[in-house]
């Protein structure tokens, strides 16, 4: 597992096709006993993640497909998790695909079907829902980044803490409105700063989110503010 996460950090191009190979190696060492134990869900994940950070939906979904048929052969330990379905998501969003936002909204209502029929130990977290809200601000999207936003509020406030929104879920929203060509653009990620500014500490706010603001009135060619 330590090897494959190396190669999925190592940003080589290669990444993907190597952290297969080693996956097949640790199967065929466990059918042959050289191993004690098969895959894991840590496993495949790491796999997923070498082709997620190069946005390769079909190679990622490959071995999730693997992971799941891994699963319901026997392998428990190759359960599923909320990270698995976490990477696929951000998959997604990295693939730049039109589909992004639909597909990504499709898997967080899988998600949470799941963890409602308990086939999923838990819910999506804030990593999941600001995963979705990526893939909807990457296109300017700011309606249906705006909506996976209130779901997660909703699902924070029905109890989730794990969905509870934090400074990265405020961000996107600003860089969202600072994509957008929308006319009020500028003057609500400035709303939206002046909310996040009530809610965090001043030490909490990072560069992007400035960045994202400044963006939205350069956009409207707004140099005084």
């Amino acid at each position: 597992n330590v090897l494959i996460d190396c190669w999925t950090k190592s940003n080589s191009p290669d990444a993907p096709r190597e952290a297969v190979k080693l996956l097949d190696t640790i199967i065929a060492k466990y059918k042959s006993a050289d191993l004690d134990e098969g895959p894991n869900v840590v496993t495949y994940s790491s796999v997923m993640t070498a082709y997620a950070k190069q946005g390769d939906v079909v190679g990622a979904q490959k071995v999730f497909d693997r992971m799941q048929m891994d699963y319901y052969a026997g392998n428990k330990a190759a359960k599923p998790d909320i990270r698995s379905y976490n990477v696929l998501i951000d998959c997604w969003t990295k693939s730049n695909s039109p589909d992004a936002p639909r597909e990504a909204v499709k898997l967080l209502d899988t998600i949470i079907a799941k963890y409602k029929s308990a086939d999923l130990d838990e819910g999506p977290n804030v990593v999941t829902y600001s995963s979705v809200m990526t893939a909807y601000a990457k296109q300017g999207d700011v309606v249906g980044a705006q909506k996976v936003f209130d779901r997660m509020q909703m699902d924070y406030y029905a109890g989730n803490k794990a969905a509870k929104p934090d400074i990265q879920s405020y961000s996107i929203l600003v860089d969202c409105w600072a994509k957008s060509n929308h006319k009020d653009s500028s003057r609500a990620a400035e709303k939206l700063l002046n909310s996040i500014t009530a809610k965090f500490q001043s030490g909490e706010l990072d560069a992007v989110t400035y960045s994202s603001l400044m963006a939205a009135y350069a956009k409207q060619g707004d140099v005084s503010q």
